[in-house]
């Protein structure tokens, strides 16, 4: 199973694994979201062991967000970070370096989107 329970976060395939990203570990129309809620940690599932691993921690991580696994880079946008508002980020994690960009580029501001790619 995966290290901890997550609702509303964002997966994507990258480097040949699934990565999971952000979301919360518990929600419902009787309990209030808070930033403190979002989870930062960041799982990761190797096919080749059959495993589970915490690979690394998201600097800003959302609630709702949407992502994309592009050439062992994983581009994460929108969602919701515990402010007011969405969040009009566009953020690149690279998955081998471990190294976190924010592009210049925003978005809209959104969340609860979903994103593909092929």
């Amino acid at each position: 199973p995966m290290p901890r329970p997550r609702w509303g976060h964002t997966a994507v395939a990258v480097a040949g694994r699934i990565v999971v990203l952000g979301g919360t570990l518990s929600w419902g129309p009787s309990r209030a979201l808070h930033a403190s809620d979002i989870i930062d940690a960041i799982d990761c599932f190797d096919p080749a062991v059959g495993a589970w691993i915490t690979v690394a921690a998201w600097p800003a991580p959302r609630f709702a967000a949407a992502a994309i696994g592009w050439q062992g880079k994983v581009y994460i946008l929108g969602g919701w970070s515990g402010d007011v508002d969405a969040a009009s980020a566009l953020e690149l994690w690279d998955y081998a370096s471990g190294a976190w960009q924010r592009s210049p580029f925003a978005c809209a501001p959104l969340y609860n989107m979903t994103s593909s790619c092929a």
